[in-house]
């Protein structure tokens, strides 16, 4: 895979390629801060992944608490040990 990134040519013509230099960074940012449809689907798919981590780590809660399935079953440790 390396030889290949050095025999390669760029695709991409000389005057569309854009710089790293800072300036141009938060530029590109800012505009897509300013864009109605890219702050939807930002905040759509944040929701959706916070949601799904509110699942995964409330799931042995539930189970334990509420349908009392013993805590081996799960992967979290009891809260208080019961002798």
């Amino acid at each position: 895979m390396l030889p290949l990134a050095f025999q390669v040519p760029e695709s991409l013509a000389f005057e569309d390629r854009s710089s790293l230099q800072p300036s141009i960074i938060v530029a590109n940012f800012t505009a897509l801060l300013k864009h109605r449809v890219y702050i939807g689907y930002t905040l759509c798919c944040s929701f959706i992944f916070a949601g799904l981590f509110i699942f995964l780590s409330d799931t042995p809660v539930v189970l334990v608490d509420y349908f009392k399935v013993p805590a081996q079953y799960c992967w979290r440790l009891p809260a208080k040990h019961t002798r």
